[in-house]
Parts: structure tokens; C-alpha cells; sequence
């Protein structure tokens, strides 16, 4: 397979997996907002947790295989790793983006435990006072990690122009 032929497959299946990963953060805020006013807020909040266990993993699985092909496409640009450790790297226009998606994907892996964790507890609560809480917490969390999402689709983006 040349070269070009081999940045080209794996930058669809990067493309494809991150597509995934936000296409689901996308789908489980639209899922909530219309469970939110079809039923209760903990019935609803159950219902959300049996469909968030239904696609965590192929949805982790996703963010999983576009972090990892990241570094290839790199590599695969001509982008070796003396780069990544080089700080004047960062002062250029794709050395930036780059940061960017690193910071903003580094950022996303570190919250998804928090995630998982506030999505555990909230299942379980029967209290109305930690639900709201751990509810309005969750939220935060998902927001958060859907604007790191999108934000390293932009840095991705930026990385195409450079």
C-alpha cells in the first residue's frame, strides 16, 4: 500500500471513529432532553443510564481508536515525536493546532471517569437533594466534554489547512 494510500485509510477510520464519539455525546443530549419531557426526571435519569451502559463502551471504543490513530496520521505527515518535544514545535500554525487537539483530547480522557462515576451514583440515589445535585453535576460534565469534543474537531480542522 503507498503511502498516500495508507494516510488515506487511516484518516477515514480517524475520522469516522471521532465521528462517532460526538455524533453519541450528541445523540445521548438530544435522548435526554426528550425523555426529560416525555417522563419523571429520575424515571428519566434511569432510562438515560440504561441507554448510556447500552453505547458507553462503543462509544469509548470509538474515542479510543481516534486517539490512537492520531499519532499515526502524524507520523504518517511527517511529524515524528523529536516534534512533539521540541517547544518552538508549537509556535507554528499546525504545532498549535496540534497542542490544541493534544490539551483538549487529554482533557476529554480525563473526565470521562468523572463521568462514569456521576452516571453511577445519579442511577443509584433514591435522594432528591443528591440527585438534583449529582444531576446538575453530570450535566456540567457532559457539556464540558461535548465542547472538548468539538473543540478538537476544530483543531482537527485547522490541522487540514495548515
Amino acid at each position: 500500500m503507498s503511502p498516500v494510500s495508507l494516510f488515506t485509510v487511516v484518516k477515514a477510520i480517524h475520522i469516522l471513529a471521532a465521528s462517532l464519539w460526538i455524533g453519541g455525546i450528541i445523540f445521548t443530549v438530544v435522548i435526554n432532553r426528550g425523555l426529560r419531557r416525555m417522563m419523571q426526571p429520575m424515571e428519566a435519569t434511569k432510562t438515560l443510564g440504561d441507554i448510556g451502559r447500552l453505547i458507553q463502551k462503543p462509544m469509548r471504543a470509538s474515542l479510543y481508536i481516534a486517539v490512537a490513530t492520531g499519532p499515526l496520521l502524524l507520523l504518517l505527515r511527517g511529524i515524528s515525536p523529536a516534534y512533539l518535544v521540541n517547544p518552538a514545535f508549537y509556535s507554528t500554525q499546525i504545532g498549535a493546532m496540534i497542542l490544541g487537539k493534544i490539551i483538549s483530547v487529554a482533557a476529554v480522557l480525563a473526565l470521562l471517569p468523572l463521568h462514569s462515576k456521576l452516571g453511577s451514583e445519579i442511577y443509584m440515589t433514591q435522594d432528591r437533594q443528591s440527585y438534583n445535585r449529582l444531576r446538575r453535576e453530570i450535566l456540567i460534565v457532559g457539556w464540558v466534554m461535548l465542547l472538548l469534543s468539538l473543540l478538537t474537531l476544530l483543531f482537527g480542522t485547522g490541522l487540514r489547512a495548515s
